[in-house]
């Protein structure tokens, strides 16, 4: 159980905003799914589902199902911390493994806006990454990032824009 607990702690689920994004995205399986079912009984020439050509429906079916693997890889979208600070979206790593976890320098929590910040050097050139995930999970994250470098400063300040 201890195992367990260690491997599930270094992902981070990626927050997204309803309106912007999960609902159109759940708009997006449906239709997917709905394409599918039509385009089956379309394939079984049913009396209410005419057949008008096999290759289009086969087309529209395997464009579906390529429709659902990307909606859902996006919505299970993480965070995954190894030797690397990752962004996950099923195999794809957005980030192209580029942010080491020993070149993080400190992670910063914004106390206004909420939202967690991590600095670190890529290429001796100093980057600020966001960090979108719940806020409930900021601590864990950083306890995360802490035990793979225990150098790493947390600092939770107000940050202004410019």
């Amino acid at each position: 159980m201890v195992i367990f607990n260690y491997i599930m702690k270094n992902k981070f689920r990626y927050k997204y905003d309803f309106l912007s994004f999960i609902l159109p995205v759940t708009i997006l399986l449906i239709v997917c799914a709905i394409t599918i079912v039509i385009n089956v009984l379309k394939l079984f020439d049913l009396p209410n589902f005419p057949n008008a050509n096999v290759v289009m429906e086969i087309t529209c079916i395997a464009v579906a199902l390529l429709g659902i693997t990307v909606a859902l890889c996006c919505l299970f979208g993480k965070y995954k911390i190894t030797d690397k600070l990752l962004l996950k979206f099923g195999p794809i790593d957005c980030m192209r493994g580029k942010y080491k976890i020993d070149n993080i320098i400190k992670i910063v929590q914004s106390s206004d806006e909420n939202k967690l910040y991590v600095n670190v050097y890529v290429k001796d050139e100093p980057k600020i990454i966001l960090i979108n995930i719940r806020q409930k999970d900021f601590e864990d994250f950083v306890k995360c990032i802490k035990n793979k470098n225990p150098k790493v400063l947390f600092d939770k300040t107000d940050i202004e824009e410019n």
